[in-house]
């Protein structure tokens, strides 16, 4: 009995070490056979054998200059990347096998780490060209442009492949769900609440399309469904318009919000509005450099970050992509790390020009996040807040840079301030401040402390 089927015995009975053993010896002996090398994978990925796994691929492949047609290995191996915080490794992986393949599978899981890494324009192009090459209409490769084209604010297209899915799959779900929530994003509160009723009567009480109705029961109200007028003026650049609307609606606004969306604007408009110094993060962001690197304090509270039973990946409502996110870890906390730094915040509070905000009646909230390699934070405001704040206990070293500014936070009102940050960096600045943060490639991972403070 040759080496691979005694493997498959060994694999069926359930000794997936002992078939990966044997399946590494057949593959030895046939170094060609791609199938030999897919059970290799998939016995490695089974034991989460996610380094090594990528260690033979690039000893049998990369090393020897051989180039992985096989789909299902590409994909096994770019996950195992994914694992290990390599992003950039899974995106070469998918990117080398789908330049022969043209594989629908492959293209999708492209794709998805096209978008998270934030590579819009590479992501469009590859998703553009797979559809046109392939004649496939298949519903995942053109949502997945669909979500390519609304983060590149192409709104119209979106919208447009969006109905093409449903046109595909009428009685899908999915479709007609994705779309509802494409509109209630963009502000069509009556076409979202249409699409989502055809939702719900394919499949009733869904999590997520009760989670939406909410949500769009919520914005409902004369502030939201104003403000959500006036981001969609915004998303077209129909700047005159959106300026005369929070004009007209300046002394009904929540202040908060009624400048979040100020700070959208150019700087034009915002001179008109009388608020391009309140806009202006060169002088509105407070840095100061609240911890030493050698510090204590900043082991304490990477590990109090790294071993929070709340960590979730990419978690639901949030704009974390590509990382780990805790719930509250500053209120009902009987920790003195978590207290030590509460009063260490509460101490830079006056650098925040703010009148309102006092450090004494004031409470701090505040989250962990871990990002991983290509992992990166999405535009957000803290509207709910009278002000926010990031602290940086860790910060990883990196092996790309092209552009000057991975890693770096970003904020952007009438201009765009981008900061690098590095360990015991502490940033104050206004909730409604539009940050985000820009995607970097590292083997090691991004940890930061988030917080806002509240009344």
């Amino acid at each position: 009995m040759d080496k691979n089927k005694q493997g498959i015995i060994a694999a069926q009975s359930g000794d997936i070490k002992e078939a990966q053993r044997l399946f590494m010896e057949a593959f030895a002996e046939t170094p060609n056979n791609e199938g030999l090398f897919l059970n290799v994978a998939r016995s490695m990925a089974m034991q989460r054998k996610h380094q090594e796994l990528l260690i033979y691929f690039d000893h049998e492949f990369t090393s020897k200059g051989r180039r992985l047609n096989d789909p299902n290995s590409a994909m096994i191996l770019a996950q195992s990347a994914v694992e290990m915080g390599f992003q950039e490794k899974a995106i070469t992986i998918l990117e080398s096998t789908h330049e022969r393949t043209d594989n629908v599978s492959i293209a999708v899981m492209l794709s998805e780490q096209l978008l998270k890494a934030g590579q819009l324009e590479k992501c469009q192009s590859m998703l553009a060209k797979t559809i046109k090459t392939t004649q496939q209409d298949d519903p995942s490769l053109i949502t997945n442009l669909a979500i390519t084209e609304s983060e590149l604010g192409n709104y119209k297209a979106a919208e447009q492949l969006y109905k093409r899915v449903i046109e595909i799959r009428p009685n899908d779900f999915l479709g007609y769900f994705n779309i509802s929530h494409f509109m209630y994003e963009t502000g069509e509160i009556v076409t979202a609440k249409t699409y989502l009723d055809k939702a719900e009567s394919i499949v009733p009480n869904t999590p997520e399309a009760i989670k939406l109705r909410r949500e769009i029961a919520d914005s409902e109200g004369k502030e939201n469904t104003t403000i959500a007028k006036i981001y969609h003026l915004i998303e077209f650049k129909a700047w005159g318009n959106a300026k005369n609307l929070l004009l007209e609606y300046r002394k009904e606004a929540d202040q908060n919000k009624w400048m979040a969306a100020a700070c959208e604007l150019p700087k034009e408009q915002q001179v008109q509005l009388g608020v391009e110094t309140e806009c202006s993060p060169n002088l509105i962001v407070r840095q100061a450099k609240l911890l030493d690197e050698g510090d204590s304090m900043i082991s304490r509270l990477i590990n109090l970050v790294k071993n929070n039973a709340s960590l979730a990946w990419n978690r639901a409502g949030k704009p974390t992509t590509g990382g780990y996110q805790t719930h509250e870890i500053f209120k009902n906390m009987d920790d003195n790390t978590i207290n030590e730094l509460i009063v260490m915040i509460k101490s830079q509070i006056g650098s925040i020009n703010q009148p309102s905000i006092e450090s004494h009646g004031v409470e701090i909230s505040g989250w962990g996040v871990i990002l991983k390699s290509g992992g990166f934070q999405k535009k957000h405001t803290h509207t709910e807040s009278l002000a926010s704040g990031v602290l940086y206990p860790k910060v990883p070293k990196l092996e790309h840079d092209y552009s000057g500014a991975d890693g770096n936070i970003r904020f952007k009102g009438g201009e765009t301030l981008t900061i690098a940050p590095y360990p015991g960096l502490m940033l104050l600045f206004p909730s409604y401040l539009p940050h985000e943060t820009i995607p970097f490639t590292s083997n090691d991972e991004r940890i930061c402390i988030a917080f806002n403070i509240v009344t």
